[in-house]
């Protein structure tokens, strides 16, 4: 979703038949974790404008920045490969871009590599990567091993999902792609993302019986795989594509 926002005059005289699709990966930490998807797209406008890129909009009544951001994020979660796709009037060279975005930023967030956008269709996620910074309770970890052997072990995880005041079913364990320890000790979690349902990382935790731990500002959003990503690998989605 994106906000409504003046259109610079430069922007509405700019040849509209030609148009340039950029892919940025960006940074999302600290107390901008706790900027939500909206309050996010108006910051956004607002930072587009102050590095006075050509930003393409839509037509209409109400023309919008032409600009997606790909994969909803949950709330207080910091993000350290985010995916932007942004569409501009002319081209702009990607270290430009980069030097004109991050020298406008507010603290926490960060631009950190730009590509060509290819074809017309907005970038799609197949998975998700996290990291649970969370301090597991003393004695908990062997437990918690054993846990996630079985769950993983299992061809159905059945679980409940509360949503409107009903109870909707969910087999979780094949939307799980991978579920380990990362070298500091940290439960790591590589969760697949379908049309039909993704799950939310403190569901896994709570299939762990680590529902009780503090997840506040503990957990990480690492990558997004995209579907051309996974597509070209030639198998299922991994940590860091």
């Amino acid at each position: 979703m994106t906000t409504q926002a003046a259109v610079p005059e430069a922007t509405m005289t700019a040849n509209t038949d030609q148009r340039f699709r950029y892919r940025l990966r960006y940074e999302k930490t600290g107390d901008l974790a706790w900027v939500g998807h909206q309050d996010l797209m108006r910051l956004l406008d607002r930072l587009f404008r102050r590095a006075d890129l050509p930003v393409a909009f839509s037509e209409g009544f109400n023309p919008r920045p032409k600009v997606s951001l790909v994969q909803a994020l949950g709330l207080g979660i910091e993000a350290l490969r985010e995916v932007m796709e942004l569409e501009l009037t002319r081209h702009v060279p990607g270290s430009e871009l980069l030097e004109r975005l991050n020298a406008k930023v507010p603290p926490g967030l960060s631009f950190r590599s730009v590509e060509d956008a290819p074809g017309r269709r907005a970038a799609r996620a197949v998975a998700v990567t996290y990291l649970s910074t969370a301090s597991i309770p003393d004695g908990t970890r062997e437990a918690v091993s054993l846990r996630m052997e079985e769950l993983l072990e299992a061809d159905t995880w059945p679980i409940e999902r509360h949503r409107n005041q009903k109870v909707v079913p969910l087999d979780l364990r094949p939307l799980i792609h991978s579920l380990d320890w990362s070298e500091d000790g940290y439960v790591r979690m590589c969760l697949r993302v379908t049309p039909e349902a993704t799950l939310r990382p403190e569901e896994v935790l709570a299939a762990l019986g680590l529902e009780r731990i503090d997840t506040i500002g503990a957990l990480i959003r690492l990558d997004l795989i995209l579907e051309e990503h996974a597509s070209s690998a030639g198998s299922a989605p991994t940590h860091g594509t």
